[in-house]
């Protein structure tokens, strides 16, 4: 399993809350607000190096903007896998999004010490287009594969 912005939940209360809930409620209403130019503008300043305005325009031309504010509910719905991921037995790769605004230091520690045997990388950009988290995920799995004869 390889996750990036790993953590035990996605709540955003509580000491150790691994969504920042100033910065989740100020995306929730630039959205409501205006869900295109938060795509368009929101994401790419808020998310240096990561998500570029030429992507961010490739989002606009295949996400309605009507289905924009709904898949942001979904996709941070505030859940708990906190058992299940302490129960995982399988090798894990867990990243961190160094300087996220929205992920907290603490959501990521909590989860790398819930799986003390994981690989741990900690990446300058979202993992999902980090190089660096791209790399460790291509060797974690190469290893895998070294180890059990297949790999992910």
């Amino acid at each position: 399993m390889a996750l990036g912005h790993a953590a035990l939940s996605s709540t955003r209360s509580g000491g150790r809350a691994p969504i920042d809930a100033e910065v989740y409620a100020a995306m929730s209403q630039l959205i409501e607000n205006d869900a295109s130019a938060f795509i368009r503008y929101a994401i790419v300043q808020s998310s240096p190096g990561s998500i570029e305005e030429s992507v961010a325009g490739q989002m606009m031309d295949r996400i309605p903007a009507e289905d924009i504010g709904i898949g942001w509910e979904l996709l941070t719905a505030e859940e708990s896998w906190e058992e299940e991921f302490r129960a995982l037995e399988h090798p894990a790769l867990l990243a961190k999004h160094e300087g996220c605004l929205m992920n907290t230091d603490e959501g990521f520690a909590d989860a790398a010490a819930a799986l003390p045997k994981a690989e741990v990388i900690a990446v300058p950009r979202a993992p999902c287009t980090s190089p660096e988290f791209a790399n460790a995920l291509r060797s974690f799995c190469l290893d895998l594969g070294a180890d059990s004869g297949g790999g992910c």
